[in-house]
């Protein structure tokens, strides 16, 4: 079966050869090309999950997937919103169980995932020519965790302000604004 491929040319490892290239596996810095820490879609999986999910369902996938971001669609796979960590684990279950009652488990993606219509995109050839500086003044514009980027309209990737943090080995000093009337409210009396 294999007689239609050719073995590589292939060596013994070299005594000394690191793991990593550089020490702290970043190799990046605020000037560095912003295509270095983005997620591109085309080599990196996008996680889904359905609208009518539960939100401890929902959690439950971000853990199994190591992700802090799902991607909502519907069956014929269109972007209908997002749903993140900080969706889940925040203030909008608590705001809807006060209004609407139930319990945690009661709750959808569909009641605090955050829309289509409220997500800011960029446009990929204008990534290619931006830092990671660049994205992170571009997160503290939108107040987001994460920035989806889209190409001939599609998404080809994403940037998270945790894994920039992570590659930069600094932590981003984000202050994410509230996107509805019960986050602001919220967040008002926390203060």
């Amino acid at each position: 079966m294999l007689n239609h491929y050719t073995s590589l040319k292939h060596s013994m490892l070299n005594q000394g050869v690191k793991l990593k290239l550089d020490a702290d596996g970043s190799g990046v810095s605020k000037h560095s090309p912003a295509t270095e820490v983005m997620t591109d879609l085309r080599h990196a999986a996008a996680y889904t999950i359905s609208p009518a999910i539960s939100i401890t369902e929902a959690e439950r996938k971000m853990v199994l997937c190591a992700v802090r971001l799902l991607f909502v669609t519907n069956s014929e796979d269109e972007l209908l919103g997002l749903i993140t960590a900080t969706d889940i684990l925040g203030e909008r279950p608590l705001s809807y169980l006060r209004e609407h009652g139930g319990s945690r488990d009661d709750i959808l993606v569909q009641e605090i995932m955050t829309a289509k219509e409220g997500i800011e995109v960029i446009n990929y050839p204008d990534v290619v020519r931006a830092s990671i500086g660049d994205i992170v003044a571009t997160f503290h514009a939108v107040g987001r965790q994460h920035v989806l980027v889209a190409e001939h309209e599609r998404i080809r990737g994403l940037f998270s302000a945790t894994e920039i943090s992570r590659r930069l080995g600094e932590t981003l000093d984000m202050d994410i604004r509230a996107k509805t009337f019960a986050e602001l409210e919220a967040a008002l009396v926390a203060h």
